[in-house]
């Protein structure tokens, strides 16, 4: 029974998390506009040109705020041709394109010299991103066929996304640096559905789009893969426990980990079996796993595993998780970040170093052919280096500038400062950013090559900062849109609320009501009484708690003296999965976004006065809210007497004296900086409130027959609130909640909290 009850308790956090990350409805309509319009603007230019999305975003496997791939294709083209342009011929076409664009999207960048030529662009009015490309016949196939295996088996998308969110948060699925694509990892999923449950199995490419691949004419070609045939489901599908989400997906850990020969099988959902590797490549590579391309024979997309120790980490994961999963851990406990891969991949897992990632590994070597010489030799592997700062080492990426960078300021500031325009530097001469000014000092900035003359014109804005605000704009916008959905249950339950009152006062039915009242009444005939009222944007801020634990970033005041050092050192022992940021000369937008982008669920700040102290501001992310508390009376460790050892075991939380609905606000906030704990931890943290101040103590107590000894770790400290604001710590126009008014604190009798 409890195997039975751990797989149901799997399934419902895959498919939440499939709710948590999908694309809402405004962001897939956004998409759809920036298609469309991106098509218009290049039909004015080529009037038999399509515009066709693809990847992730188009095969509805992608997470929300992810970017829209699209592929510029002819339809009086044959399929052959539309594959066979030359490189220089694809700058050429995205030249073109790029010109016509830019009069309607910001060019962010047009990278030439890469294996595919790209230009990304960004929507300002839409607040959607795009990667624009001369599309490729394969690109299309692959984002329909995932698409139909998601449309014939509603099991795949929830797997899919468990997958992705594991492999991300566990830090493998950087084909740069090593490890499997998020493809890839779609591809283990589809051979494993394909091969290893009896009650439907998917079918194979081979049997799906042999025909199509006879298609000589893109128009034909896309007709098709509008209309592929579909499979009925039986009545039965997916109710069993033992092919349910969660059973498949403790079923595909255990395969990879336990069952698929990786030494001499090769992954092909073409023929839906297992080949041979001797048979399929004519050079295999026995240690590394291998994956079969289903359009493109001759890719192998496990190629990207470029080293030994990158192909057992993949392995030692895929065991991890199916131990973890067998035990009965729950999907958070598998998910949980590496903490050596929170900082952007700063570790390399080949030598553990901590100063640069993986492909730029002094240790990984391969060999080369010198030029003009007959012998070989062994060189470091530097695939590339960043444009953003000019240095070698990493990826723009990863850049360091990047992860805590100033935002560039409005030009009209930046003359107030004697600054200069920005320029963005290239080899072969400069182009001014329109409406920003850098950050001092001024940075070249280096783009992958040199641009073409048709796109050298001042009107091309290229704004690095806005790579950095997507995910909080899109963040904020399915804010919003909830906060919408909300209003509108909001005004239908109390429109319900005036018309029971009525009945049961017996008056008149308001005017405004008698023309909803038939369905009013028809709602309210299967209203739940104890569920009926709607909930506000408090339960939603903190709606994922208990899912997953906290991760909290610690920093402090510009500046901050040695007791503050270690005051903020202390309170970091006190959050379990916390880490402390050295401050330096970020900004306070700078803190929240990149605490925001790398997932931290909280930002606290700790400030002082004279060397004390005085301020402590929990900021709740992505969206709020922000507390604001002055600190007294405060108390380090060092200052206690017998002090205990602090254990790494979560706390218990004894919560005293929080009564108003502002009290129990507080207590809400404080008390989700704190992770679920086991029942036997010995860790006490007490928050007691009294006459508004809210007195903090950690302990660690002993049971002894029917005595507890307690002991104080520290620190000790009491805070009082100020200020309760709806948004992050970086929004000051931000709506306040409530507010610490003058003479409020002197009031007799009225407490707050």
């Amino acid at each position: 029974m409890g195997a039975v009850n751990s797989v149901r308790k799997l399934t419902i956090d895959s498919i939440a998390l499939l709710e948590q990350l999908e694309p809402n409805g405004a962001e897939l309509v956004a998409k759809r506009a920036v298609r469309r319009r991106v098509q218009q603007l290049l039909q004015q230019n080529w009037p038999t040109c399509r515009v066709l999305a693809f990847g992730s975003s188009e095969s509805g496997l992608g997470f929300g705020g992810c970017d829209v791939d699209l592929g510029i294709y002819f339809e009086d083209m044959d399929v052959d041709a539309q594959g066979q342009f030359s490189p220089q011929e694809r700058v050429d076409l995205l030249a073109t394109a790029c010109e016509r664009l830019s009069t309607a999207f910001q060019v962010q960048e047009f990278v030439r010299n890469a294996r595919v030529p790209v230009i990304k662009l960004w929507d300002p009015k839409r607040q959607v991103a795009c990667d624009v490309c001369v599309g490729g016949i394969n690109a299309l196939l692959n984002t329909a066929l995932l698409k139909y295996y998601g449309r014939v088996d509603p099991r795949v998308r929830p797997l899919v996304f468990a997958i992705k969110y594991w492999a991300k948060q566990r830090g493998i699925n950087d084909s740069v640096n090593g490890t499997l694509s998020s493809y890839g990892y779609t591809l283990l999923l589809i051979f494993y559905l394909q091969s290893h449950y009896a009650e439907m199995q998917l079918p194979a490419v081979l049997s799906l789009f042999q025909d199509l691949q006879s298609q000589t004419k893109v128009s034909m070609l896309l007709e098709r893969l509008q209309s592929l045939p579909t499979m009925e489901l039986p009545s039965t599908f997916g109710t069993s426990e033992f092919n349910s989400v969660g059973a498949l997906l403790a079923g595909f850990f255990d395969f990879y980990a336990r069952r698929f020969n990786m030494e001499d099988e090769v992954v092909s959902i073409r023929m839906g079996r297992a080949l041979s590797k001797t048979t399929k490549w004519s050079h295999p590579v026995s240690w590394r796993l291998s994956i079969e391309d289903p359009f493109e024979l001759a890719h192998d997309v496990g190629r990207v595993i470029f080293h030994r120790k990158g192909q057992d980490l993949i392995r030692s994961e895929f065991k991890r998780a199916s131990d973890l999963l067998s035990g009965g851990h729950r999907l958070g406990d598998v998910c949980v970040p590496d903490e050596t891969t929170w900082n952007i991949m700063s570790t390399c897992y080949i030598c553990r170093g901590r100063d640069h990632v993986t492909r730029d590994c002094g240790q990984l070597v391969r060999q080369r052919l010198t030029p003009g010489g007959g012998s070989n030799t062994m060189l470091p592997v530097h695939f590339s280096d960043c444009w953003y700062c000019g240095e070698y080492g990493h990826y723009k990426a990863e850049c360091p500038m990047l992860f805590f960078r100033d935002i560039p300021r409005p030009v009209e500031v930046a003359k107030a400062d004697n600054i200069s325009a920005a320029e963005v530097t290239s080899e072969s001469g400069s182009v001014p950013l329109v409406g920003f000014a850098p950050p001092s000092p001024p940075i070249a900035i280096p783009l992958h090559a040199n641009r073409l003359d048709a796109v050298q014109k001042p009107r091309i804005c290229i704004e690095p900062a806005i790579m950095s605000v997507r995910r909080n704009v899109r963040l904020r916008r399915e804010y919003l849109y909830r906060k919408g959905l909300e209003g509108k249950e909001r005004a239908l339950y109390d429109h319900k609320q005036q018309l029971k009152e009525a009945i049961r006062s017996g008056k008149a039915i308001p005017t405004e009501l008698r023309s909803v009242e038939s369905k009013l009444r028809q709602e309210m005939e299967y209203d739940d009484e104890a569920h009926e009222k709607p909930l506000n944007h408090i339960d939603d801020e903190y709606k994922n708690a208990g899912m997953f634990d906290p991760k909290i970033a610690i920093t402090t005041s510009r500046d901050p003296s040695s007791r503050l050092k270690q005051f903020a050192q202390e309170i970091r022992l006190i959050f379990p999965n916390a880490i402390r940021l050295n401050r330096g000369a970020h900004t306070i937008g700078d803190l929240v976004e990149s605490a925001r982008s790398n997932d931290f669920t909280d930002l606290l700040l700790v400030t002082e006065t004279r060397g004390e102290p005085d301020g402590l501001v929990v900021c709740h992310l992505p969206y709020g809210p922000t507390a604001y508390f002055s600190l007294s009376n405060t108390v380090l460790r060092h200052d206690i007497e017998d002090r205990a050892t602090i254990s790494e075991a979560y706390p218990h939380l004894i919560i005293n004296q929080f009564e108003t609905p502002l009290g129990k606000r507080v207590a809400n906030i404080l008390k989700h900086l704190f992770p679920v704990p086991k029942p036997d931890a010995k860790r006490v943290i007490t928050l007691s409130n009294d006459n508004d101040f809210v007195s903090f103590r950690h302990h660690v107590f002993k049971v002894t027959g029917r005595e507890v000894e307690l002991q104080e770790c520290g620190p000790r400290f009491e805070l009082q609130l100020y200020q309760v604001k709806l948004g992050t710590l970086d929004q000051k126009e931000a709506e306040n909640e409530w507010v610490l008014r003058p003479y409020m604190n002197s009031a007799k009798k009225r407490r707050v909290l």
